[in-house]
């Protein structure tokens, strides 16, 4: 389980004037996937690792000199991460060491970083800026219980609104959907992207959505009660009401985390 990012970052002082072979690398296809939103830390780590690779390559170890190298953990399950803009400073030049009380730093709108009201220049810094949100949802999903949950959704949709369709051909359907839907719970427990709890409410949205979707609603006769059938126990809920209130508060989540992403134009 993933339950921390680790942000390496390292200014490199260009001692060979090769900057204009580093500005076609990063004006490379090959920069822009990497910044990109690509599906999967895998994915991005090995594309970011190979650019700077590049840059490294292109300055050679005599080229080049640090001037600001920062690696730390940022743990993320506990709230320890709080929206908001992180500064990381370093500097080298004597004339220029770090007061003893750091001054108060703003960040402008265009990304500027003031010290005490003035433009910081005299030190080399990094912002960062973390956006939290209430869980990671569905859709973000990249691992092999995606292929089963779609499956699931590709019987309710067939199945749904069909009036060939009798009672036991929706039980089949359902009893086949449990079936994907507790293997793709198997498998999200195991993604090192996802907390258990994320992935518990995400596997109970998609058996409570699935269950709407081809449970009949008929009942047996005048004043029988409705067809029901068991709840699956991997699923963690001793009945229907706890379900839907489980689903619900998942869903207020989802909404609030999308609107979140959405306003930051990650999404």
């Amino acid at each position: 389980m993933m339950n921390r990012i680790r942000v390496t970052i390292e200014f490199l002082l260009d001692k060979t004037s090769r900057l204009t072979d580093v500005k076609q690398l990063i004006d490379s296809e090959a920069f822009t996937t990497a910044v990109s939103l690509v599906p999967g830390a895998a994915m991005a780590g090995k594309a970011v690792s190979s650019i700077a690779e590049g840059v490294l390559t292109l300055l050679g170890p005599k080229g080049q000199a640090s001037i600001l190298k920062f690696i730390g953990d940022f743990p993320f399950v506990d709230g320890t991460v709080q929206s908001g803009y992180y500064v990381i400073l370093g500097t080298k030049d004597k004339e220029n060491p770090f007061p003893d009380i750091m001054p108060t730093f703003e960040i402008t709108e265009d990304g500027v970083l003031l010290a005490g009201g003035k433009e910081v220049t005299q030190w080399s810094y990094v912002i960062l800026q973390a956006v939290a949100v209430p869980h990671r949802y569905a859709e973000t999903g990249t691992g092999k219980w995606v292929k089963l949950l779609n499956e699931v959704k590709t019987i309710t949709t067939k199945m749904h609104g069909d009036f060939r369709v009798t009672n036991e051909d929706k039980y089949k359907a359902l009893d086949k959907c449990e079936e994907l839907i507790h293997n793709a719970h198997v498998l999200l427990l195991n993604d090192p992207l996802y907390l258990p709890d994320e992935a518990n409410q995400i596997i109970r949205d998609a058996y409570k959505t699935a269950r709407n979707s081809l449970l009949p609603k008929e009942t047996r006769g005048l004043g029988a009660p409705p067809i029901l059938k068991h709840i699956p126990s991997y699923l963690g809920v001793p009945d229907m009401p706890t379900l839907d209130k489980m689903v619900e508060e998942y869903h207020s989540k989802d909404i609030a985390t999308k609107k979140i992403l959405r306003r930051h134009k990650l999404i």
